[in-house]
């Protein structure tokens, strides 16, 4: 990976673009799964319960207190992050995408490991009935969906959150993915539609199956914890985060 420096403009850049208003209709025929999820997300589900997250080595690992974020996965993500935004580098991608619900969900999941635990179970056992039925709405309609479930969002990690955001730049409309750990829990979303545009402003209709984790108290004390929390993994990796980031935060073993 390219050692540039994040670029701190980026979230303007990213979020300050007038998006479209105008949603394309929902695609034809059933929705489809992708493949590589379960292995995509099986960092995400060994992070919520403290694991190790069956690296192959301590440099796979980049530790936030006790919370651990395997870097493949984030650079899985990234790589398909950069389908859409592939105008900014991997390493401002992999910075807006930890800011942006990596890092603070990988805190929050650990906190609440028993929590998370359980409520992964529970969507491990909705995908795969979605998988055999090729039914997602069956599902959806099963549960409590926000009345907003179909508005229109922006395809970033402030519009969508950032597993998510980064799933959707490498996905079609009809497609959909999880369990994808999240701020908010365990989370099975379809990519619906997709504003007719360049994918980096095209505004992006879903639906998504929540297993929440947590509470709004929760998520407050994560974010406020990524912030501040001693900071570890391999020196190379770290260079490639913001300075103000990393400023007096560097341990030498997890907590």
């Amino acid at each position: 990976m390219c050692q540039l420096r994040p670029n701190l403009k980026i979230s303007s850049l990213l979020l300050a673009t007038a998006y479209c208003i105008s949603a394309c209709g929902p695609s034809d025929g059933q929705p489809k799964a992708l493949e590589s999820e379960n292995s995509a997300t099986h960092a995400a589900a060994m992070t919520a319960n403290g694991q190790p997250l069956q690296a192959e080595a301590e440099n796979d690992i980049f530790w936030v207190g006790n919370a651990a974020i395997n870097i493949e996965e984030l650079h899985e993500l990234v790589q398909k992050f950069s389908q859409t935004f592939g105008a900014f580098g991997p390493n401002t991608l992999a910075w807006h995408l930890l800011q942006g619900g990596v890092g603070p969900a990988a805190i929050m999941h650990k906190r609440l490991a028993e929590e998370s635990a359980t409520a992964k179970i529970q969507a491990d056992e909705i995908a795969a009935r979605i998988q055999s039925t090729q039914d997602f709405f069956r599902e959806y309609q099963a549960t409590d969906a926000p009345a907003d479930g179909r508005s229109l969002r922006q395809p970033t990690p402030f519009g969508l959150g950032a597993r998510v955001a980064a799933h959707f730049a490498a996905m079609e409309a009809g497609e959909w993915v999880g369990p994808v750990a999240t701020q908010q829990g365990w989370e099975i979303v379809l990519l619906e539609s997709r504003v007719e545009s360049r994918r980096s402003v095209a505004g992006v209709k879903s639906r998504s199956i929540l297993l929440p984790v947590g509470s709004d108290d929760d998520r407050r004390v994560a974010r406020e914890e990524w912030a501040k929390l001693p900071i570890r993994g391999p020196a190379e990796f770290l260079r490639t985060l913001p300075a103000t980031f990393r400023r007096g935060r560097t341990s030498t073993a997890p907590e």
